[in-house]
């Protein structure tokens, strides 16, 4: 992504929720509990059907979706000004969920996109996660490891002027679901390839 021209990039550096040991479920914040400043930053969780919250939590600088009951989704602010892209990056950190006993949840994460494709025409691609490291001494920093992924994302066929674009993180495979508890970090969308005028003969 280096020398990509970033359209919407978020580190989480403004939550400030417990000391970052993603095992102190303890520590996390409900999205409906932040503060203005916070929710000014335009994320979105749905509330499901029969609960009374949004279960998305801020942590120390990243955010976790779901618990061991319920599962949540959570929604990139719309991102305009993306008409003269033909192909989108977008990037984030995420890693499943391990107990301090070593007890695993599921560890699937799908990604929807709202204003454009994927490479197989869809509009959303499901991921199978790597673990934390929940042994090490140095959890906070050792969580992120081999936790990258780079998608490409492509405007919809009939309208490749679309002006929006927005991503929806689901922790589960495609509907939200409990004990998939994952953690997100660092999530950017790039404008990889502009569209090229079209030549003419003379």
């Amino acid at each position: 992504t280096q020398g990509y021209k970033a359209h919407f990039s978020d580190d989480f550096s403004w939550l400030h929720y417990g000391q970052g040991n993603p095992l102190n479920l303890d520590e996390g914040v409900l999205i409906g509990n932040w503060n203005l400043a916070q929710k000014n930053y335009g994320w979105i969780s749905d509330t499901l059907e029969g609960k009374d919250n949004a279960y998305v939590y801020g942590k120390a600088g990243y955010v976790q979706l779901g618990n061991d009951t319920v599962g949540a989704n959570l929604l990139t602010p719309v991102q305009t000004g993306v008409q003269n892209d033909s192909l989108i990056a977008v990037t984030f950190n995420a890693v499943a969920f391990v107990s301090a006993g070593g007890q695993k949840d599921g560890n699937y994460l799908t990604v929807k996109v709202i204003g454009g494709t994927f490479g197989d025409g869809g509009d959303e691609k499901t991921i199978e996660l790597n673990y934390i490291d929940y042994a090490s001494a140095l959890i906070e920093t050792k969580m992120w490891g081999d936790s990258w992924y780079n998608l490409v994302v492509h405007k919809l066929p009939g309208d490749p002027y679309s002006t929006t674009i927005q991503l929806e993180f689901i922790g589960g495979d495609a509907e939200a679901t409990s004990s998939n508890r994952v953690f997100l970090d660092n999530i950017s969308i790039f404008s990889q390839q502009q569209y090229e005028p079209q030549q003419t003969d003379n």
